[in-house]
């Protein structure tokens, strides 16, 4: 069996991470083990930098948006730490994308949460070309244009112009950042695509025709789509409501709610089934 990467300091940080889950055991929020790592790794001489901010690039810029480190350990091993019932994917997919983004080799995604206690080693496959080559091609995807076949369809051309735009972020950046990381990836495509948009589209909300309130609408495009975008493991039925509910207020026809947070990419259409 080959080493581990980083294996004596992977058997220190192990060691704070058991002795921290062996006193003060599941149940706790997060925050708290944090506090209990950051004290034993410092006490044990390991350095750390906590929160860290790192730069997130898409293509020709290098910093499109940023991501906060929960803790790094001597500038080589990322520290996830989690207090959840159990680790799921979208934790993974997060994980993963820390490590790519910061250009670290390796990350322990750790859950204080479960019984036992969790811990995940996880590899930047991107600084491995043959991991590297079998992981692009599980996220890179292809336009699944199958919902936009029929002739009939509302704002057709509009639509293929923003899958493309959809699928390109997504094969850049793959799941696992927040959502304002692929919104302003968002703005930047639609803008180099020509496509107006607006952000914060302030509507009147009206009742019994009268004017209750007004609304801000996060995206349009083009005055003829609301977009959505989101980075969720999965998506509850109350996000399409809301769009519904948009779609009426300000009189357009059709929605997009996109989800970056999966694998594969989600796009699903909603309509304003009460325009004609």
């Amino acid at each position: 069996m080959g080493k581990l990467l980083h294996e004596a300091l992977s058997y220190k940080i192990r060691g704070t991470l058991f002795r921290a889950y062996n006193t003060l055991g599941p149940g706790f929020r997060e925050e708290i083990y944090k506090q209990a790592a950051k004290h034993d790794l410092s006490k044990n001489g390991l350095p750390i930098e906590v929160e860290k901010d790192i730069p997130i690039p898409y293509e020709d810029d290098p910093a499109i948006d940023t991501y906060r480190l929960d803790i790094l350990v001597d500038n080589k091993i990322i520290l996830e730490l989690k207090a959840v019932s159990e680790i799921h994917e979208r934790f993974v997919a997060q994980t993963l994308s820390e490590l790519l983004a910061s250009k670290i080799e390796l990350a322990m995604l750790v859950n204080l949460g479960s019984e036992p206690l969790e811990i995940r080693r996880l590899l930047n496959i991107h600084m491995n070309p043959a991991k590297k080559k079998n992981r692009q091609k599980e996220i890179t995807g292809q336009p699944d244009l199958t919902d936009l076949a029929d002739p009939k369809i509302v704002h057709k051309d509009l639509c293929y112009a923003l899958y493309g735009c959809f699928y390109k972020i997504y094969n850049v950046l793959g799941p696992g950042y927040r959502e304002t990381t692929y919104e302003k990836a968002l703005f930047k495509e639609l803008s180099k695509a020509g496509l107006k948009h607006e952000t914060d589209k302030e509507i009147p909300i009206v009742f019994d025709n009268i004017i209750m309130d007004t609304h801000k609408i996060n995206l349009t495009v083009d005055d003829k789509i609301i977009v959505y975008v989101k980075a969720y493991s999965d998506l509850d039925s109350h996000w399409k409501a809301r769009l519904k509910s948009e779609l009426r207020a300000s009189n357009l026809k059709l929605g997009l709610l996109v989800n970056f947070g999966t694998h594969p990419l989600v796009i699903e259409r909603v309509l304003n089934s009460r325009m004609p």
